[in-house]
């Protein structure tokens, strides 16, 4: 099946791309309250496209039977301590998140190939010639094919970016925000369907990726990102990747630190059975425990980011047949994939994923690359999670499922029928604090007849 999210029937560019406009809509009034998008099935036209002109390297896990295996999904569940039913920033969220696992204390797993069985099958119905591609799929097939084609000049400024292959003077110079938009330039908005990107426009430093190269004077797109509502989880997304049509489709949430690199994703202490896997932080130094802190805010604010958003797909496409959204959790190593099922409730993650080969190779990993463009185009690659519900049944798949609605609790409508997006500020909402002189002094005695 292939769907298109379409507001206007667009024209491809030789690329693939849009004929018009490459800027996203995310930020546009139109879009500020969230109103639902018709999803329809244009008619297709079809059209046969042979391997031999596409580059060798876009087939290169094709006659592997074991192809990404490597690339497994975990379930997730909400603990107790998840804090969506409060009014809170991303950088706050508490998601408390537990692995589920089976009676053997085995987490359980989903392979990437079977989430993704239709970009898997894509590629192997061309490089076998089988079949005409539809209008979707010849626009994914050229923007992978044009990222092979361009991979040497985007290696050289992800490696200057990220790697540390640069002077001094730069390394200094190079902040955060200079890191997303490099993510952003040279990789992920690369990949994505509609080849743009949006940047959180709060960020500091607003500037082009400036890696010192001819072919990379691209003006990065800043806008507003805002996404969630005030009285729950809120805040801005990274980075928002759109469709063809400029319609936001996927977010990623950068995560840079010091050590630049994402680890493994943390459990709660009482899902912690292997000393090895989660030591007490009494034994780590200052500088290891706030590298710890920092890796455990990326990931509360990537799954609650993740959560939201997948909501906000829900309402704003009702019709769409498969809303397990992904969010791209990357630090300049490596990234994660996390998806969230607003309707069917189920939350999963990858494990970590490298963007490049082994040092000393300067080389992107050609898996990684493969991945991160199937999920960019989850709408047609991604298989959704009915048919994991059909095989497992309403029953066994409770078991499975995140919990939102529990954590949640009264705040759960909000998020189903009041999320926002493209928004640039949320109202500050009064919290709980310690009582004032004023409510104390008005206040009624507990014990009303004792004698003072």
């Amino acid at each position: 099946m292939s769907v298109t999210i379409m507001s206007e029937r667009d024209e491809l560019d030789e690329d693939g791309g849009p004929s018009t406009s490459k800027r996203s809509k995310f930020g546009s009034a139109a879009n500020a309250d969230c109103q639902a998008v018709t999803v329809r099935t244009p008619q297709q036209s079809t059209e046969r496209i042979l391997a031999s002109e596409l580059d060798e390297r876009i087939f290169t896990y094709v006659s592997n039977s074991n192809s990404f295996s490597f690339a497994k999904f975990g379930f997730l569940k909400l603990g107790p301590l998840c804090n969506a039913s409060e009014s809170h920033s991303f950088t706050e969220a508490n998601c408390h998140v537990k692995t589920v696992r089976n009676e053997n204390n085995l987490a359980l797993i989903l392979e990437f190939s079977q989430l993704f069985s239709r970009g898997v099958m894509l590629l192997s119905d061309v490089k076998n010639n089988r079949r005409e591609l539809d209008r979707q799929e010849i626009a994914a097939i050229k923007i992978l094919d044009n990222f092979f084609k361009e991979k040497d000049q985007h290696e050289k400024c992800l490696n200057k970016g990220l790697r540390g292959h640069q002077s001094e003077t730069d390394k200094k110079g190079f902040s955060g925000t200079e890191i997303a938009v490099t993510l952003a330039e040279h990789l992920l908005g690369k990949l994505a369907p509609g080849k743009s990107y949006v940047v959180d426009e709060k960020v500091k430093r607003k500037g082009k990726c400036r890696r010192g190269y001819e072919f990379c004077e691209s003006d990065p797109m800043f806008g507003s990102t805002g996404i969630g509502h005030e009285e729950g989880w809120h805040g801005f997304a990274d980075i928002v990747l759109s469709s063809h049509d400029g319609v936001p489709d996927t977010i990623s949430t950068t995560h840079i630190n010091e050590s630049q690199e994402l680890a493994t994703l943390t459990c709660s202490d009482d899902d912690c059975d292997d000393d090895n896997e989660c030591s007490s932080s009494g034994g780590k130094t200052i500088s290891d425990a706030k590298l710890f802190q920092s890796k455990t805010s990326a990931e509360n604010r990537a799954v609650a980011q993740t959560i939201v958003f997948s909501f906000l797909q829900r309402k704003r496409l009702p019709e769409f047949p498969n809303l397990l959204i992904p969010n791209i959790l990357i630090s300049p190593q490596e990234f994660r994939i996390i998806m969230y099922d607003a309707v069917n409730d189920i939350l999963m993650c990858s494990v970590p994923l490298p963007i490049f080969q082994s040092y000393p190779s300067n080389s992107l990993e050609i898996a990684s690359i493969i991945i991160l463009w199937m999920v960019l185009h989850h709408t047609i690659f991604c298989e959704g999670t009915d048919a994991l519900i059909r095989e497992m049944g309403i029953e066994r798949i409770k078991k499975v499922q995140a919990d939102f609605k529990e954590r949640a609790k009264e705040k759960f409508e909000l998020y189903v029928n009041e999320l926002k997006y493209g928004v640039q500020g949320f109202p500050f909402v009064q919290r709980e604090s310690l009582p004032s002189f004023k409510a104390l002094l008005l206040g009624v005695n507990l014990l009303p007849n004792m004698n003072s």
